[in-house]
């Protein structure tokens, strides 16, 4: 059997499978990234205990980790993010070690994404794919000519660092200005929120937003569409042009 982690900044999931891949069990909690390391890998253990029981623990024989952040998947150390205060530390070396010493590899999580599409989904067929995932921010990565890029640190194709305006917003992951995750990621999203509030402008949105902490969930926008919020709509569609262009770009860049 097999356990795989998605970390991020806001969740931890993870799942664990059969030797046919097949999901037998799923578990998610809170990652609590900016907390102090020794509370966010206690939150690793946990999640990871709830997958196992009594008939179960001791047949795993890998886990697998995809983190929101620049990894060494060699040596395991997280090198660099900005939303799990990680770095530094070898997460495949803490995981194995707390779990019998079982096999423990770890890479970018975008990178994993869009291998596991590539081999196993809806990029089989391909020996050229761009991959993009927004969330939290927006991340990218590339298949090109069959092989996968990952660039000197890991990070090759990430789009979300795409320059959409030199003079723009500030980015909070790289501390550029102008990247495209500063408009169409959801950190970027929530600032604009949070201006247009500071500027006393309510919509639908806006108020289940700011009522949230400043924090954004699919439910508020869920629900200021179904409201027919104009703000909301002007926001997100403002957001989808950027990725677009953001999206052109990188298409652009391996064709």
């Amino acid at each position: 059997m097999y356990i795989g982690l998605d970390i991020g900044g806001s969740n931890i999931s993870a799942g664990i499978f059969d030797e046919q891949k097949n999901l037998i069990k799923t578990a998610k909690v809170k990652s609590k990234g900016k907390s102090d390391a020794d509370v966010i890998l206690a939150q690793i253990f946990k999640v990871i205990n709830k997958l196992l029981d009594s008939s179960n623990k001791n047949k795993i024989k890998a886990i697998g980790i995809g983190i929101a952040s620049f990894v060494d998947s060699k040596s395991g150390v997280l090198n660099f993010s900005a939303n799990i205060n990680l770095n530094g530390i070898n997460i495949a070396q803490e995981v194995s070690q707390k779990f019998a010493n079982v096999p423990v590899f770890i890479e970018n999580d975008v990178n994993v994404g869009v291998i596991g599409e590539w081999k196993y989904g809806a990029g089989r067929s391909h020996q050229n794919i761009v991959g993009i995932f927004a969330g939290t921010g927006i991340g990218g990565g590339l298949v090109v000519n069959n092989q996968f890029l990952y660039g000197v640190t890991g990070g090759a194709g990430a789009v979300g660092h795409v320059t959409i305006n030199s003079q723009g917003a500030y980015c909070q992951s790289c501390g550029s200005q102008g990247c495209l995750e500063a408009y169409a990621g959801k950190v970027g999203i929530e600032k604009k929120i949070e201006n247009l509030a500071k500027k006393n402008i309510h919509s639908t949105l806006i108020d289940l937003v700011m009522e949230n902490g400043g924090k954004l969930k699919s439910s508020h926008i869920k629900k200021a569409l179904d409201d027919q919020d104009e703000i909301a709509m002007d926001i997100l569609s403002e957001a989808m042009e950027y990725l677009g262009t953001g999206l052109g770009s990188a298409l652009n860049m391996i064709n």
